[in-house]
């Protein structure tokens, strides 16, 4: 989140970090939750998070308004591993959509991996989300194990009592995902898995960061 937070001072615009609303089996954690992590970790930049919402819901939409506000250059920083399936933003610049609309049309929209930024701290991992998941769905761990594994993914702004909170608050919810989860037919496994490709495509998993300049 410093990089991202530094490339606006490099590129002399405005910083904005997009807390996404995705929350399910594999993203336990309530937008609101990760946007009070964001927060307390990173106090002095705490006003440029925010959470999507009903009238900005995903990415498209949000540049959209910053646009409308009159940004003109606008640079997504995202994960190396979503810097690909975000290049459609660019294709969408200043075209319209089947309703006729063109939603942005900025001089110049960029999309860049966090490492791509320059900055020292790039290349540093943040939490990894998988192992947090699985330790907490393994029997044969104990709860002081489980908790080994999440404190460690944690940054140290945030203190044990909230670990262990946000823990806690994970595996009972993953725990209800999976006992709400409908046992799917074997005929129906091909269309489900396409299903969940388009679908992985659509959802902006994580938080991004976008960077705008007037």
């Amino acid at each position: 989140s410093q990089s991202r937070y530094d490339i606006a001072d490099k590129l002399n615009g405005d910083p904005y970090f997009v807390v996404s609303r995705t929350y399910g089996p594999d993203d336990p954690l309530q937008p609101e939750e990760k946007l009070a992590i964001y927060k307390k970790v990173f106090p002095e930049q705490g006003h440029i998070f925010q959470t999507a919402t009903d009238e900005l819901p995903d990415l498209t939409r949000v540049l959209s308004n910053l646009n409308q506000q009159g940004y003109n250059n606008v640079t997504v920083v995202v994960g190396a591993d979503q810097k690909q399936a975000f290049q459609y933003l660019k294709q969408y610049n200043g075209k319209p959509n089947k309703a006729g609309d063109v939603p942005f049309k900025f001089d110049n929209l960029d999309v860049i991996a966090r490492q791509e930024t320059g900055d020292p701290s790039a290349g540093e991992e943040g939490p990894r989300a998988t192992p947090m998941r699985q330790v907490l769905m393994d029997p044969t761990k104990s709860e002081q194990e489980q908790f080994a594994v999440w404190r460690d993914a944690m940054s140290p702004e945030i203190d044990d009592a909230q670990v262990m909170d946000l823990m806690r608050k994970a595996k009972e919810r993953m725990g209800q995902f999976a006992a709400a989860k409908p046992k799917k037919k074997a005929k129906e496994s091909l269309d489900s898995a396409s299903v969940r490709s388009i679908q992985s495509m659509l959802n902006e998993k994580g938080a991004n960061l976008i960077v705008t300049g007037k």
